[in-house]
């Protein structure tokens, strides 16, 4: 972004960042966590992911009176801190970097990966109900429950899918990449508002629903509201661009005024979908409508926004790390022709990689909640209110200041290891379960 912009640029682009597929995870949210923990963790994850991205700008707005510098990237933050702060962690400013960069890359990768299940699953249903008279529901259309030319794996439908992702992924140009974002972000505003029709259109009685007010997959609540919630690599590039930086985190400044909006559109997606779903509810809430034209339009349509907004996900990923090859080769004194060979190779692998979790890992709530313990939990929860502490614990204050910061710090820092743990345990847990249930069905 060469331009700067202003407060309701910056909001767009803002809610354009959490407005994509993680709402379509919310209805199974709910049902991982019931009504009750739901309707209670929602808005208090919202309010806490917030804070977290606030902590984030409130650092980089010190450092940068502190040392007279424009706002900087995430990983560029991390470095300062430990630079400017307590003097034994002086030596390990290099290390944060590269830790900060590490689990940003995980982050953006594993999101990709996600994207490669959504649109495979949406793709196939897609075609096989408008290749064929199925009423059936999705789960078994994706299942081994359909038989027809259109009932292949999901492993086929990646690789359908893999060489249109792969030259989206060779475009390098943002303004390029910003025009396909917006075009994106316009169909999911159309299949936002049939989804929308759908859920309001003949909501049944909650007696003939199964609904529970406390779930019995709650670590999958988190990983998947931390999924949907996490939007802090967007957040700090958009804070670094705006005219007015200081209006990022004022009282109604762009993130608390995003995050309203944002957990009104969430919730109701979240508790409506579940309500009329019930348990039975996909990761995906496309996966779950009936057997339509006006859905299967939605299907395809949200497929098509997911394949649009795939490169611009990983291109922040790119552009982290295809710099530092990119110096290694100059460095080697690599001619202009290999270079530009080796940024496409590089380009066609982490495409690759991010299709290699995609196969491994095949269904979608595994997937997003394997990768929201392991990196966002991080990211978003467990780094910001560590680099405060470390930012702030030697400057001047109240004493109650003192006290507030420190406990609130340590509280996020906790729960977000909780949910680190036990996400992650239980994430790997079902995949296991997952691939044990595929080898039993194999020997059958």
């Amino acid at each position: 972004m060469s331009q700067k912009t202003n407060y309701g640029q910056t909001l767009m682009h803002l809610l354009n960042g959490y407005i994509g597929s993680g709402i379509l995870a919310m209805p199974r949210a709910f049902a991982d966590g019931g009504l009750i923990i739901a309707c209670i963790g929602t808005p208090i994850f919202a309010v806490l992911m917030n804070y977290c991205i606030l902590l984030l700008v409130w650092i980089n707005a010190h450092l940068c009176r502190e040392l007279g510098s424009q706002p900087m990237d995430y990983e560029d933050v991390a470095e300062k801190v430990l630079l400017n702060g307590p003097k034994p962690l002086k030596r390990f400013a290099k290390t944060a970097r590269y830790i900060v960069m590490t689990f940003l890359v995980i982050s953006q990768v594993g999101g990709c990966s996600v994207y490669n299940v959504f649109i495979a699953d949406n793709l196939k249903i897609f075609l096989i109900r408008v290749n064929s008279d199925q009423n059936t529901t999705a789960p078994a259309l994706i299942g081994a429950n359909y038989d027809g030319f259109w009932s292949m794996s999901i492993e086929y439908y990646l690789l359908i899918i893999l060489p249109i992702l792969v030259v989206l992924t060779y475009v390098r140009n943002i303004r390029t990449l910003s025009i396909a974002s917006l075009l994106a972000n316009l169909l999911q505003v159309v299949a936002l508002c049939m989804l929308l029709y759908n859920l309001l259109r003949d909501i049944p009685d909650p007696v003939t629903i199964h609904t529970v007010p406390v779930g019995n997959k709650i670590p999958f609540f988190f990983t998947t509201s931390v999924f949907a919630f996490e939007v802090v690599k967007v957040a700090i590039p958009l804070y670094k661009n705006m005219e007015k930086p200081e209006q990022m985190s004022q009282t109604f400044g762009v993130l608390n005024v995003a995050i309203v909006i944002v957990l009104a559109f969430y919730f109701t997606i979240g508790f409506l979908g579940y309500v009329k779903y019930g348990s039975s509810v996909e990761a995906s809430l496309t996966l779950s409508l009936p057997a339509e034209i006006l859905y299967y339009c939605v299907q395809f349509i949200y497929a098509v926004a997911v394949v649009l907004t795939y490169p611009i996900l990983l291109f922040g990923a790119i552009e982290m790390l295809w710099p530092l090859i990119d110096k290694r080769l100059i460095d080697n004194k690599a001619s202009y022709c290999k270079r530009e060979i080796s940024n496409y190779l590089f380009r066609t692998l982490m495409v690759l990689l991010t299709f290699a979790f995609a196969a491994l890992i095949p269904e979608l709530e595994l997937i997003i909640s394997l990768f929201a313990a392991i990196s966002m939990s991080f990211i978003a929860i467990i780094f910001p209110p560590i680099l405060h502490l470390l930012t702030f614990s030697s400057q001047k204050q109240s004493r109650f200041t003192f006290i507030w910061m420190n406990a609130m710090n340590g509280i996020l820092i906790v729960f977000g290891l909780i949910g680190f743990g036990f996400g992650t345990y239980y994430s790997i847990s079902d995949i296991i379960n997952e691939f044990s249930k595929e080898d039993i069905h194999i020997e059958g």
